[in-house]
């Protein structure tokens, strides 16, 4: 309720009653209670401490009591009022969502969260100080809970463009310049709104670094893309806490946001399925390690499949790295593809088809082959995953899943155009579903000759 409404009834009240006008003191009650109590964040508190019930009663009954007076119009609209927004009070949801702002202080925070209000200002304002993971946790969903801002964000200058920032975990992967060329494709409609690259190089310090950055040091910001590889998620919490819109997209997180997401699962199941279409039996599996949800579902979807056509989950033919560093001057992917190949070599338990959990790999996985002299399709039958424009340029050309890479980064950035005309608690998800494109890299050709 906005304060502007009861005070001006209390006003009108106040006259009435100056006036010699019947006036029930149930009805004085309830206007104070109003004024005093700040109702939306009374009936917050309420809630946490779990006496909505009681108080809820002794409110009906107040309330009655005004309408069985027949009170004027403008005591029954107050009255109205007071009970749309105790209704809405068994929505946690809109409470938490919809309290002012304005007057949430850092001790709403440090009561919610249970910490001292120096722990909360340690947290918010990323101080240097040792603080748990659960504790920032809770502090970080209590400022976003009851809307606490220290201080405003810093309007947009005149004549300065407004920023999106994409954050990805590498650029040397062409997968990841394939989304942000689709999230700048987007933005270069709008002339006025620029676009800031960050690359992590897949640290997880970095990403938490960058999350900061731009959650306080860039007052310009119209919002963030993210492709998170962090296990946990609490610095993302930063951006929202920060009043900044956010989209997930590649990967899943756990926090309620914007996200694009890609049918992982699916990919897998559709890559493998081809394979045994094609009438191969030993499938196997190569990967960087299983740190991500992307990879997991991928490799779950090759599981599926395998169990759906009645073939051995053979371990001699699976190789998942154990390790991922991703280095500027060095394609990670690749040679991953490459080692694990050589690896399936060396011990001679060569399958005869190989599900890559990305391109590059796949093309490193090609390059190991092609060097023992192990023809690609002939003998051993190789599928990629994302599509990316370089799989159409080697030899043999590579059959994929298609990733929807462009489109994904385009989605990703029209939801964040778009997010400013949404409510907060509108949130959009989407999932777009795999393709396969079949290539030499399965089917043998003359051009394979």
């Amino acid at each position: 309720m906005h304060s502007g409404i009861a005070n001006g009834s209390a006003g009108r009240a106040l006259e009435w009653h100056s006036r010699g006008q019947r006036f029930d003191p149930a009805y004085l009650h309830l206007q104070k209670l109003v004024d005093s109590i700040k109702i939306r964040q009374w009936v917050f508190i309420i809630l946490r401490f779990k006496c909505f019930v009681h108080i809820l009663q002794k409110l009906i009954e107040t309330i009655s009591c005004i309408l069985k007076n027949a009170y004027t119009h403008d005591m029954l609209m107050l009255t109205n009022t007071v009970l749309r927004y105790i209704l809405r009070g068994i929505d946690m949801d809109y409470y938490t969502q919809n309290m002012d702002v304005s007057r949430a202080t850092i001790y709403d925070v440090a009561r919610i969260s249970g910490v001292s209000p120096t722990t909360v200002s340690r947290v918010l304002n990323n101080k240097g100080y040792p603080v748990s993971e659960a504790a920032r946790r809770r502090v970080m969903d209590a400022a976003i809970q009851v809307g606490y801002h220290p201080k405003k964000r810093i309007a947009k200058k005149t004549g300065i463009s407004p920023i999106v920032y994409v954050v990805v975990p590498s650029i040397t992967n062409p997968y990841y310049l394939q989304l942000a060329m689709g999230v700048e494709q987007v933005l270069h409609k709008r002339s006025d709104v620029k676009m800031v690259l960050f690359n992590t190089n897949g640290s997880q310090e970095a990403e938490r670094e960058f999350a900061a950055d731009i959650a306080y040091n860039s007052p310009n910001c119209l919002g963030a893309i993210i492709a998170s590889i962090s296990p946990t998620h609490e610095h993302l919490l930063q951006l929202q806490y920060a009043g900044l819109k956010m989209v997930a997209f590649d990967q899943q997180i756990g926090i309620n946001c914007h996200t694009v997401q890609f049918h992982y699962r699916g990919g897998g199941h559709m890559a493998t399925t081809h394979l045994i279409n094609t009438g191969r039996r030993r499938i196997g599996f190569i990967s960087s390690p299983l740190t991500r949800f992307s990879r997991r579902e991928v490799y779950a979807g090759f599981c599926d499949a395998l169990k759906q056509f009645g073939l051995e989950l053979d371990q001699q033919y699976i190789k998942i790295a154990s390790s991922e560093t991703i280095l500027s001057d060095r394609i990670y992917d690749y040679n991953n593809g490459v080692t694990l190949t050589q690896q399936l070599l060396k011990e001679g338990n060569l399958p005869d088809g190989l599900l890559c959990i990305n391109d590059v790999t796949a093309m490193g996985a090609m390059r190991a082959l092609q060097d023992a002299k192990v023809k690609v399709p002939e003998s051993v039958g190789v599928v990629g995953f994302d599509n990316i424009f370089v799989s159409q340029i080697v030899t043999p050309r590579l059959t994929t899943i298609d990733q929807c890479t462009l489109e994904m980064g385009s989605f990703a950035a029209n939801i964040l155009l778009d997010s400013d005309n949404k409510s907060d608690q509108e949130i959009v998800r989407i999932m777009l579903e795999p393709s396969l494109v079949v290539r030499e890299s399965t089917i043998y050709s003359k051009e394979n000759r």
